[in-house]
């Protein structure tokens, strides 16, 4: 039981979006691959993978923050 919970959270923790706080946690895509590109990261299956920006999560954070209103944040905290 306890592989199978850290198996599906694995995939979160290797991916970063943008998330929409007004709108149920809604995965902001576009968002997502504006702030991936402006920072350099590589994106995969709609994510930006962490890895690739694991030394700029605080500017993709803000990036993410700064899209149509500040209503964003990311999940890569």
């Amino acid at each position: 039981m306890r592989l199978a919970l850290v198996l599906l959270a694995l995939p979160a923790a290797l991916a970063c979006k943008c998330i929409d706080t007004f709108d149920n946690n809604r995965v902001h895509v576009s968002g997502t691959r504006l702030c991936c590109q402006q920072w350099r990261g590589k994106m995969f299956n709609g994510d930006c993978m962490r890895q690739s920006i694991r030394k700029k999560l605080g500017g993709f954070e803000g990036c993410c923050e700064e899209l149509e209103g500040s209503i964003h944040r990311s999940d890569c905290s």
